[in-house]
């Protein structure tokens, strides 16, 4: 079962409207479409993290919640969970901030699977080893209104297996 919480976890990665076009004839959105969003915030989360082509692996568990209807903002959260050899691990946490107001619920959550691909041998689909490839963490300074990019710790060694996010001040 799916731990509740007040306020969403992780990196708020992706935001997008849900549109008639992707609901059924009594209002409420697809699950599928909930979930394609999640795939493109774990695949741009996993992406960053990786600096090359990442692919979904798999998706652990999904049970919805509540459902989102048109008008609502979803808002896709995103946190690394365990960085192997290839794969990128994740946390996906699906919120919609109801339309018109500042209520914000939690929808759905899962665990994404992501796997690095080796650039040069696309047509092969080998996965790419990450050990050694630094994370980056960008953040908005309030100040100037411009990102600035602060590096993670570097991976000390091939058998490290985790990524321990930041913790913001």
């Amino acid at each position: 079962m799916m731990k509740t919480s007040d306020i969403p976890e992780g990196e708020l990665t992706l935001r997008t409207l849900a549109m008639p076009g992707d609901a059924n004839p009594a209002g409420d959105i697809f699950g599928g479409w909930v979930m394609a969003q999640m795939d493109l915030a774990a695949g741009i989360r996993a992406g960053e993290r990786a600096r090359c082509r990442v692919v979904t692996a798999a998706v652990k568990e999904m049970a919805f919640q509540r459902p989102v209807k048109i008008g609502d903002t979803l808002c896709i959260y995103t946190s690394l969970e365990r960085i192997g050899r290839s794969s990128i691990t994740l946390t996906i946490e699906a919120w919609a901030q109801r339309y018109l107001t500042p209520i914000m619920e939690k929808v759905t959550a899962a665990t994404f699977v992501m796997v690095a691909l080796d650039k040069e041998r696309p047509a092969y689909g080998r996965c790419r080893p990450l050990v050694g490839v630094r994370s980056v963490r960008t953040t908005l300074d309030p100040a100037n209104a411009s990102y600035q990019v602060r590096p993670r710790q570097t991976m000390n060694g091939p058998n490290h297996q985790t990524d321990e996010p930041t913790q913001n001040a």
